[in-house]
């Protein structure tokens, strides 16, 4: 397995939002522009937050239909939210065009023709249903949160001194891709890793995940891609737009002059 010390991982610093597309269903189903037949887009439920846009990350739930009203995708059928970015091709065109401009909290029905869909050829999905060649389909989409901000879940509570911008900070870390794979830890580094909080020397998530540790305590950091590599990524390591999780545990705090 591949895997790089932080020290050198954490200089992809500077991330340009960019278009890559990643492979989806067929190049019929994800080609650039906005060519072709439109997408229907009605609002089911308004929402109350803030406009969707190009390049954000979504949590959402969805439901996709085929004309006869046969579920064959769902986040239900999934066992879990659908989290993705939109306008980079991690989905259908259909999508990326039907959901910009949506509320977060709303829910949109998006009816969307093959050449923005699944194209010409049959798409099936493992915990769902086939979708024939030339389909058009329907998917609810909930957008429940646009996701810019690292969620933070303390795992086990510490002591004593609190870490603050300016500190120099001690941690033992292991990170982790959207798909689980581990990429990197500290431990493959010898040891503790350390940083100062605000020197600019670790991605933004990961700083701002470890504000506010007390010596002892350990967290779980799961952090969008603004904060994170990007659409960039990693080369061979971390896919571009990826959403990934650190697992942290602050060993030591030395404050500024000591």
């Amino acid at each position: 397995m591949m895997s790089l010390k932080l020290p050198q991982l954490v200089l992809a610093l500077s991330v340009t939002l960019s278009t890559g597309l990643l492979a989806a269903c067929s190049s019929d189903s994800n080609g650039g522009g906005d060519s072709g037949p439109a997408v229907e887009v009605t609002d089911v439920a308004a929402g109350s937050g803030r406009v969707v846009l190009f390049g954000q990350t979504l949590i959402t739930t969805f439901e996709g239909r085929l004309p006869n009203g046969t579920v064959f995708h769902s986040s239900e059928l999934n066992g879990e939210d659908l989290t993705f970015t939109l306008g980079v091709g991690q989905g259908l065109r259909g999508w990326d065009e039907g959901l910009q401009g949506m509320l977060e909290g709303g829910t949109r029905r998006l009816v969307i023709p093959p050449e923005k869909g699944f194209g010409d050829e049959e798409f099936c999905v493992l915990e769902g249903g086939c979708v024939p060649p030339n389909t058009v389909v329907t998917y609810d989409f909930t957008v429940k949160e646009i996701f810019d901000t690292v969620k933070i879940t303390q795992t086990e509570p510490g002591e004593g001194r609190t870490a603050e911008f300016g500190d120099i900070v001690f941690v033992d870390f292991f990170g982790f891709r959207s798909d689980g794979e581990l990429f990197d830890a500290s431990n493959l580094a010898g040891g503790d890793f350390f940083f100062t909080i605000g020197g600019g020397t670790v991605i933004t998530g990961f700083e701002q995940g470890v504000l506010g540790m007390q010596v002892g305590s350990s967290r779980s950091l799961l952090i969008p891609p603004n904060l994170a590599y990007g659409g960039a990524g990693i080369s061979g390591l971390i896919p571009p737009w990826d959403v990934i999780r650190f697992e942290v545990t602050l060993n030591e705090i030395v404050k500024p002059g000591e």
